[in-house]
């Protein structure tokens, strides 16, 4: 028995609702493409290069040579003709690196080519000519094409060339039963069914693209045989409820398209139509009327409209066929490619030089740069940021536009808001996470398509209309001025029917709306729904607020800090003294105070903000526009800025700055409350400080020098033992008053801000022993803000500073002469430094040698010099730790409250690492990697420009006096012990090798000692470490382990 033609184009083999990729029995590969392959099957593999060009693009594809196999090989596959001409239509882009599944069905495959150059490739090229059968697994231009599957079989039948064995399948009854084949096919996406434009979803809008097809081979031969004359594939009964609803969508656009069109071009279209319309209608597979030439431009995604002289103006006769036109210009899809021309949609428009179309709704006026040059802005849209599917029809993606030119103002593009604007090769980047582009003064051309003539318009007035790029008109001749071609001119005219569409949709959105006053015009309507940067107080602002978290502040220097690492901020401390409830209050010693600590605010600066920032002093106020709310990596509320947007405010200024007058206001409500002792600094006397501690002072700079090292010798008018004399002409008079403080790293450049005379505040400031150990000299490193001017608001330094030039004047008119010397006498009598050496020498070295063993006790950290240093560490931390609970390390161990403070008598009884000057780890910020001590450059990314970031790891085992459980502690890279130490390589830096040493002794005794002879297998030690009372606070990680972090110690209580 004979089967019907449906019955045989049924596939037997897989299900109807199973796609063919779906088939892994269907995949081929590189031995079957060489062994005769049938075209009922698929290839999967990816682009490796491409080539486009104006009528086909030519790619190098790879895929497996064998199932299992891991080897690969290489061959051409070409896309031409009208399979070419169909991905072209509809904006479909493959670039290199794209996997691709493509049908073998249409394909053509050729063996007379040139094997490639490349290692594993095939003398085989797959041509597809008249159709493509293909799914994107993966697109590197767009995500928006993963999992897109196109067919351009779906309208059309199958080629003759490739219907060899049809007549054994059946054939159809007549040719007019096949539906006529639009000039290009459309594409449909499995994933996402396409909808037809301006009707409801319903299940005949849904077309299957699995068109079954006879199993056939595919031609080997070099040359292509005629075509046999058999009658092509029949459709399917869903294919046929799709085509009739495709049909009658096109002829209500048609009927739109003849009343909106002017009378001379509705008779041309009604003879053309006329004159291709067939005879018969008898039956539900027959031919629908033939594309005139407005639906052939529109399957391209042009408009009908192709002549400048066509005014865009509508008039719809009826609210249906207003409804029509609305819906179907909405479902614009944005791009234009023809020939070698091709114009991105602006929501791929991010990267690169392109060339761009959009509608202008807001603008600003041509203005001059500071380098002279004419600048314009204006914004635009098109349908890919303004779009109904994604939310964006209220409110559109912004993408600005900058242009720029030399000479003419006339060679701006002058837009009004509602034009359509052709920019050609202008510059693509993200400012500030938004796209944008730039229009350079010799790449830019660009024209203004107006929608009330229908024409371009370059309002070119006096202006030349080119001119060459050199001086004095001279070098290569450049116009702006760009000739938009018909299909150019077309697409503007459907972006304007599309905007029209889009403010009409809006308007049914909003309802109606009563306006009192004057009318607002729809340029000011539009961009009244972007939200504008306002000025915001710390308390207000947030990564949430309008708009994108962005904001203006007036604000107050605290603090400031440049990381040593490349390629890192500079972190900028201010207030604004409100208190956000989202911030994390600070816990750095340069803010004691409580309360100011919960209304800071950490900025970090990029670009050229950084470059600013560091030379924002403390105290000193400022206007800072464009600063973003963010949420940190860590999760913690912070900000940033990357322009210089910063202005230095004076406090004289306020009656004309209603921000800096309330600024004001709030400080001065602030300051009278009882916690703002607390945020002053202690400040001491030269003549009150003593060797290897850390003191502030306020001084006068009297010297500097930064030619063999950097110095800088300052004042407050005191005398010390310690300094040395010095005889040059500015220090007569004042011998012992003068520190020279050495100068390195970042310190250099902020010292070199300062002027003789200036009246300065040094922190951290250290009085060690020169290295010919003849003279002490102070001591500053580090990129920490430690050199500043004093703050004219600041009751305390003010009273210093006072004090500083009264000793001045007083010590200048009244020297006091040393018999012997001839020189003045210093005021406060000198230390005895060669005693005071000479017994801390005595006292540190002596021990204790038992005859004939080869273990001796160190007496160097002695119980006495422990306990002293650690009660100075204690006082110098100056926190709180009253509130911190006593308990043994087995109370603390089973201890379910976390977070929680305990306090623990013990002793350290060891640490790790093993040697003091690896506690620092040397990490790379690019690959994320810690390395290795003896290494100072990342392996991994050898390059010479790395970043290099330093942390502190130590880790202590505490036990109790009467033994029992060890306790392992931490002392953290961001903890009160260690903030304040100079991150660097302590195996490069002896300095801060010896600093760390003097924090870490009091409480590890002589345990570095220990360990250290052990490492180098010389002599046993006896170990000794004091017992002291320990602060530690407890938290969980990220993994939910409990930690334990030291915090502080102090003496036995």
């Amino acid at each position: 028995m004979k089967r019907s033609v449906e019955e045989c184009l049924t596939p037997v083999k897989r299900q109807r609702n199973i796609s063919l990729f779906d088939d892994t029995s269907l995949q081929r590969f590189a031995t079957d493409l060489q062994n005769s392959p049938d075209d009922s099957g698929y290839i999967s593999g990816s682009i490796f290069m491409i080539w486009h060009n104006k009528d086909k693009e030519k790619m190098q594809f790879k895929i497996r040579a064998s199932p299992g196999s891991e080897s690969v090989a290489y061959f051409e596959v070409v896309l031409t003709g009208e399979c070419f001409n169909t991905l072209s239509a509809q904006g479909l882009e493959l670039g290199a690196r794209d996997e691709l599944t493509l049908a073998l069905e249409g394909a053509t495959v050729r063996t007379d080519v040139e094997k490639s150059s490349i290692s594993g490739s095939l003398p085989i090229r797959l041509e597809y000519t008249a159709g493509i059968h293909m799914k994107v697994v993966k697109s590197y231009r767009g995500a928006k094409n993963n999992g897109r599957v196109v067919d351009t079989w779906l309208w059309k039948p199958a080629p003759p060339s490739i219907n060899k064995n049809w007549e054994r399948f059946g054939t159809p009854a007549s040719q007019a039963d096949l539906p006529s084949t639009p000039k290009t096919p459309k594409l449909i996406d499995l994933d996402t069914p396409t909808l037809l434009a301006g009707r409801k979803r319903s299940r005949a809008s849904t077309v299957s693209v699995t068109t079954p097809v006879p199993v056939k081979k595919l031609k080997l031969d070099t040359a292509v045989e005629p075509p046999e004359k058999k009658e092509p594939q029949k459709l399917t009964k869903k294919q046929r409820k799709a085509l009739r609803a495709q049909q009658h969508h096109d002829r209500q656009v048609s009927q739109v398209d003849d009343e909106t069109r002017p009378a001379t071009h509705k008779h041309n279209d009604a003879s053309r139509e006329s004159s291709s319309k067939p005879e018969s209608h008898t039956n539900a597979t027959s031919t629908g009327p033939a594309q005139s030439d407005s639906s052939k431009v529109a399957s391209l995604g042009l408009t009908s409209t192709v002549d400048t002289n066509v005014s865009p103006e509508r008039s719809p006769n009826s609210e249906m066929t207003a409804k029509v036109l609305i819906d179907g210009s909405l479902a614009m899809v944005a791009g234009l490619r023809f020939g070698d021309k091709r114009y991105t949609a602006l929501k791929q428009a991010t990267k690169g030089t392109r060339n761009i179309i959009g509608v202008v709704w807001s603008l600003t006026n041509p203005s001059r740069t500071y380098s002279g040059d004419w600048s314009s802005s204006f914004m635009i849209v098109d349908p890919s940021i303004c779009s109904p599917e994604d939310g964006s029809l209220m409110h559109p993606q912004r993408y600005r536009v900058n242009c720029f030119a030399r000479t003419y103002e006339q060679w701006l593009p002058r837009p009004e808001v509602n034009d359509v604007i052709i920019l050609r090769n202008v510059k693509l980047k993200e400012y500030m996470e938004s796209p944008s582009a730039i229009g350079y003064h010799d790449k830019l051309q660009w024209a203004v398509y107006k929608p009330e003539t229908g024409k371009i318009d370059h309002n070119r007035e006096g202006a030349p209309l080119s001119q060459g790029l050199a001086e004095d008109g001279a070098g290569v001749q450049f116009s702006p001025f760009y000739d938009a071609q018909p299909l150019e001119i077309a697409y503007c005219s459907k972006l304007t029917a599309w905007w029209r569409a889009v403010l009409e949709k809006r308007r049914e959105d909003l309802g109606t709306i009563h306006q009192i006053g004057e009318e607002m015009t729809e340029n000011e309507n539009f961009s009244a729904e972007i939200s504008k940067r306002q000025h915001r107080l710390i308390c207000d602002a947030g990564p949430l607020v309008s708009p994108n978290g962005y904001f203006d502040c007036t604000v107050e220097v605290l603090y400031g800090y440049a990381s040593e690492a490349a390629n890192q901020p500079y972190d900028l401390y201010v207030t604004d003294y409100t208190k956000n409830e989202q911030l994390t209050p600070v816990q750095y010693k340069w803010c004691p105070s409580k309360a100011l600590s919960e209304t800071v605010l950490k900025i970090e600066m990029w670009d050229s903000a950084r470059e600013f920032g560091k030379g924002m002093q403390t105290g000193e106020l400022f206007s800072m526009k464009n600063v973003r709310m963010i949420i940190s990596k860590g999760g913690y509320l912070q900000a940033k800025i990357q322009e210089s947007k910063i202005s230095p405010l004076n406090e004289q200024d306020a009656e004309n700055n209603i921000h800096l007058r309330d600024f004001l206001e709030r400080r001065k409500r602030w300051q009278s409350g009882n916690d703002t002792i607390e945020y002053q600094s202690k400040y001491d006397l030269v003549q009150e400080v003593k060797s290897d501690e850390f003191f502030c002072c306020i001084v006068e700079l009297v010297h500097a020098t930064f030619t063999h090292g950097s110095f800088i010798y300052v004042s407050d008018y005191t005398r010390l033992g310690l300094l040395p004399r010095l005889d040059e002409p500015w220090a007569s008079g004042l011998e012992h008053c003068i520190i020279p403080i050495k100068l390195t790293e970042g310190q250099v450049e902020m010292a070199k801000r300062f002027e003789v005379g200036a009246i300065l505040s040094i922190k951290n400031l250290r009085l060690r022993k020169s290295y010919s150990g003849e003279n002490f000299q102070g001591l500053l490193g580090g990129n920490q803000r430690l050199i500043e001017k004093l703050v004219d608001g600041n009751p305390v330094q003010m009273e210093m500073k006072t004090q500083l030039l009264e000793r001045k004047i007083d010590i200048q008119n009244n020297p006091t002469i040393d018999s012997d010397s001839g020189k003045s006498e210093p005021t406060s009598k000198p230390e005895s430094v060669a005693v005071e050496t000479e017994v801390r020498l005595k006292t540190e070295n002596t021990t204790v040698k038992e005859t004939g063993e080869l273990t001796t006790k160190s007496e160097a950290t002695g119980q006495t010099k422990q306990a002293r240093q650690s009660t100075e560490t204690h006082h110098e931390l100056g926190e709180d730790f009253e509130g911190y609970q006593k308990a043994t390390i087995s109370e603390m161990q089973a201890c379910a409250k976390c977070p929680h403070r305990f306090r623990l008598t013990a002793k350290v009884a060891s640490y790790f690492p093993k040697l003091l000057q690896d506690c620092v780890m040397t990490r790379c910020t690019r690959c994320n990697k810690d390395l290795l001590p003896m290494y100072k450059g990342c392996v991994a990314c050898d390059i010479n420009d790395q970043a290099l970031e330093y942390q502190y790891r130590l880790f202590l085992q505490l036990g109790e006096e009467n033994g029992g459980d060890n306790l392992m502690v931490v002392v953290t890279n961001e903890g009160p012990l260690l903030k304040d130490l100079k991150r660097v390589n302590l195996r490069d830096d002896h300095d801060a090798y010896l600093a760390f040493m003097d924090l870490v002794q009091p409480f590890l005794g002589n345990l570095g000692d220990v360990q250290e002879e052990r490492e180098k297998r010389r002599r046993l030690i006896e170990p000794s470490s004091p017992i002291l009372d320990f602060m530690i606070e407890t938290w969980n990680n990220v993994r939910g382990d409990r930690v334990y972090e030291l915090r502080a110690y102090s003496l036995v209580a």
